[in-house]
């Protein structure tokens, strides 16, 4: 709906502070072209004991919308009662300024004037009159579509007042299918302080569900997992409780609808850490269980049976040999959790800049929408991809994708901006840029108009820690923290209180490090402090 999606539409309901669901259906009525430069009279008119119309008569036409024409069913009883045009002419002149046939609705203005003098009312007035119903109709709205999309916003705006997270599951699951939907509905929910966690073999269903006061990724976002494989998951987790090794769970569900390639992509996107083995073991087994979980599905079929399977729990004797390999790099992590969903799940590669984007960025990418036109923004990212093209004079120019914690947006730089930053406008380069939006074919993008490199010292590493925290896990930061030893410090953050390490506990920076960290249940954050962000911008 556009109240959900619209900034601008958002500031215009605060100004106005709808008291009554006609507001609501008339300002969706007002929200497009041409009757847009009505809202501020609505506005204004709402607030007034007494509005002064061109004609008494038109109070009751225009009253519940406080003398401002909204609808062209208002259009049609006006024509009606002031210059005595007949139900089906009303409609053609409706039809007329729906379709833009200026020139016909123009036939009718001598119909209107003469119809209305009949009455004894002013032609000077009648002429304004016109004037404004002919300029209302070429973008106007009829009522009952308006009253349709603003009683489905009030629900909807309900439900996510009232039911913030079921709604936000739901709403979800219902762009599954589109990435960058998905994208903006988590990062809504983010900004409704909603925390959404990955899916998981062991507590996630087919869609966004909500879980402990979280939302919880659904299954079928995950590529190359299908609904028969779901079933498959969830039945046997409901009849046997939850999955403990990845043998365990070839065993139990039907490899017919759950084969290799399923398993795989549930490893890469982190669907299996409750199993508590690093992505890069269970990718290296997946082949041993799958083998040996099926030759005891067809000695069970078989009749095949032991002594010790009458004393035994069943899979007793499987052994898997898990190597001791090291996971998998950090933003290959990230990598394949893109690959299989369209979005990063664990993290994020630009993860450790987003206390520093924070103070420093007037949108997130995903929050630029066609309502800021011509504006300026601050925006901070990665470079994801670079065009360099050459014009018609022979100068250079070049179109980037930027990519920040939220999603993408295109940003073009012409010429004389391409030769002031050309060094700092390579793939993989971190910058804060300013530029004014440009919306072009209904998207808005940015045109550059400066840019900065991120400072690339490091100045600190920060952990924060969650209400998920066990002594156990601080163990195990104390005995990662020592394996980096080095010379930048380290802050943890708890209930709200940072603490600095000591001395002993300052380590040097690695990709492995933050990855070891963040697969910490415990942990719900890493990230680096830099000692400067985008100077000279």
């Amino acid at each position: 709906m556009t109240v959900s999606h619209s900034e601008g539409m958002r500031n215009i309901l605060t100004q106005l502070k709808p008291s009554r669901l006609e507001d609501i259906i008339a300002i969706n009525a007002l929200y497009r072209p041409g009757p847009i430069k009505s809202i501020p009279d609505y506005i204004n008119n709402s607030n007034i004991d007494k509005i002064n119309y061109l004609f008494d008569s038109l109070e009751k036409h225009l009253g519940e919308t406080y003398g401002v024409i909204v609808y062209q069913e208002q259009v049609m009883k006006i024509v009606q009662d002031i210059a005595g045009f007949t139900p089906m002419e009303a409609n053609y002149l409706r039809k007329a300024l729906s379709k833009k046939k200026m020139k016909q609705v123009m036939s009718y203005r001598e119909q209107f004037i003469e119809g209305g003098k009949k009455v004894s009312y002013s032609e000077k007035k009648l002429a304004i009159l016109w004037d404004q119903m002919a300029s209302f109709g070429e973008y106007g709205f009829n009522k009952s579509h308006s009253s349709a999309y603003g009683y489905l916003a009030y629900q909807t705006a309900y439900l996510k007042a009232n039911y913030p997270l079921h709604f936000m599951a739901a709403e979800i699951t219902n762009v599954m299918n589109d990435t960058a939907k998905v994208a903006y509905y988590l990062h809504e929910a983010e900004r409704m302080n909603i925390e959404t966690v990955p899916p998981d073999i062991n507590y996630s269903t087919h869609n966004f569900t909500v879980r402990d006061n979280k939302i919880t990724f659904g299954l079928l976002a995950i590529k190359n997992v299908g609904i028969g494989a779901i079933n498959s998951i969830v039945e046997a987790r409901k009849k046997d409780g939850p999955f403990v090794s990845l043998y365990d769970f070839c065993f139990r569900v039907d490899l017919g609808k759950v084969n290799k390639r399923t398993i795989e992509s549930l490893i890469q996107a982190g669907a299996m850490k409750s199993l508590g083995l690093r992505r890069s073991q269970l990718i290296a087994v997946v082949e041993e269980c799958l083998s040996k979980s099926s030759k005891e599905t067809e000695k069970k079929q078989n009749g095949q049976f032991s002594l010790f399977d009458f004393h035994e729990d069943e899979n007793s004797e499987i052994v898997i040999n898990i190597p001791d390999i090291d996971e998998f790099p950090s933003r290959r992590l990230l990598e394949m959790e893109k690959e299989l969903t369209g979005l990063y799940l664990s993290g994020h590669p630009l993860g450790e800049y987003k206390k520093a984007f924070k103070d420093s960025v007037s949108h997130d990418c995903i929050e630029l929408t066609n309502d800021l036109d011509k504006q300026s923004v601050r925006l901070g990212g990665m470079i994801k991809s670079s065009r360099t093209i050459t014009t018609k004079k022979g100068d250079l120019m070049c179109f980037l994708v930027l990519e920040d914690l939220s999603g993408t947006v295109d940003v073009t730089v012409f010429p004389k901006t391409y030769e002031q930053y050309r060094s700092q406008l390579s793939e993989g380069k971190i910058l804060l840029i300013t530029g004014s939006v440009n919306v072009r074919n209904d998207k808005a993008g940015v045109v550059l108009d400066k840019c900065a490199s991120i400072a690339s010292d490091i100045e600190s590493l920060h952990i924060v820690l969650n209400e998920e925290l066990k002594d156990t896990d601080l163990r195990e930061i104390t005995y990662i923290v020592k394996e980096y030893s080095g010379y930048i410090p380290l802050y943890i953050h708890v209930n709200e209180k940072t603490i600095l390490a000591g001395n002993h506990l300052h380590i040097e920076i690695k990709d492995e490090l933050i990855t070891r960290l963040q697969s910490l249940h415990g942990v719900s954050e890493v990230y680096t402090g830099y000692k400067s962000i985008g100077e000279g911008i």
